[in-house]
C-alpha cells in the first residue's frame, strides 16, 4: 500500500471544505450525517475522520478558513498597518464578508 503524502491528505481536506460549502448553499442548510456526506462526495469515512471528528469540526474549519483568508488580504496592505483600531475592525468585518460564497 502506497503511503499518502501531505498534498494528498490537504486535497482530501480542501476536498470535504469546499463540498461542505457546497451542500451547505445547495441545500440551504449543513449536512446532517457524516455517513450521507461522505456517500455524495465519493469518500470513505475514514478518510473524512482522519481530517474532521464532526461535521460541526468542518463548519469551525470553513468559518476559520474565511477567517485567515480576510486577514491574509489585509496584511497583503500596506496601508492596514497605519490604520486606527476602528479602521482595522471595519476593514476586517468588510473584507471577511466579500470572501464568503
Amino acid at each position: 500500500m502506497a503511503k499518502s503524502t501531505a498534498k494528498e491528505k490537504t486535497n482530501v481536506k480542501d476536498d470535504i471544505l469546499a463540498a461542505y460549502i457546497h451542500f451547505s448553499l445547495e441545500h440551504e442548510t449543513a449536512p446532517k450525517s457524516v455517513y450521507k456526506f461522505c456517500k455524495e462526495l465519493s469518500i470513505d469515512e475514514t478518510a473524512f475522520y482522519a481530517h474532521f471528528s464532526s461535521l460541526d469540526a468542518v463548519a469551525e474549519s470553513v468559518w476559520e478558513t474565511f477567517h485567515h483568508k480576510a486577514l491574509a488580504t489585509l496584511q497583503k496592505s500596506k496601508e492596514f498597518e497605519g490604520f486606527s483600531n476602528r479602521e482595522k475592525v471595519l476593514s476586517y468585518l468588510f473584507t471577511f464578508s466579500k470572501t464568503l460564497p
